[in-house]
């Protein structure tokens, strides 16, 4: 079953631990959500703001990122696996020890980002 929350207003959100398997969010605010541990594996995140939101340990694998702005976000250790990032804004994010095994990064701006190795790139700025 799929749920559809597209553009929701889910700011400053208390998800952490929750089930989002699936879930619509394109275009949602989810700034500054804590959604550490939570499951958004198969979402749908196309335009999102996640800006500032802490994503640490979360499994996102095959999650739909497309020109999601991830700015300062936290992604420390999160499972990454087959993540579509094409067109995101990941300046200043934080992916330290996340697994980013087969992610598509393409057009992402990556600037003064944490890679999982811990070592900041500037390659955008």
């Amino acid at each position: 079953m799929w749920s559809h929350l597209s553009d929701a207003n889910l700011h400053f959100a208390n998800l952490q631990g929750t089930n989002l398997k699936g879930v619509n969010l394109n275009w949602g605010d989810l700034r500054e959500a804590d959604l550490r541990k939570a499951d958004l594996n198969w979402a749908m995140l196309n335009n999102a703001d996640l800006r500032g939101a802490n994503l640490g340990d979360a499994f996102l694998q095959y999650t739909d990122l497309r020109g999601v702005n991830l700015r300062e976000a936290n992604l420390g250790a999160a499972d990454l696996y087959r993540v579509e990032f094409s067109r995101a804004n990941l300046e200043g994010a934080r992916l330290g020890e996340a697994i980013l095994k087969f992610a598509l990064m393409r057009e992402a701006i990556i600037c003064n980002t944490e890679m999982p190795d811990g070592q900041l790139t500037m390659r955008d700025c």
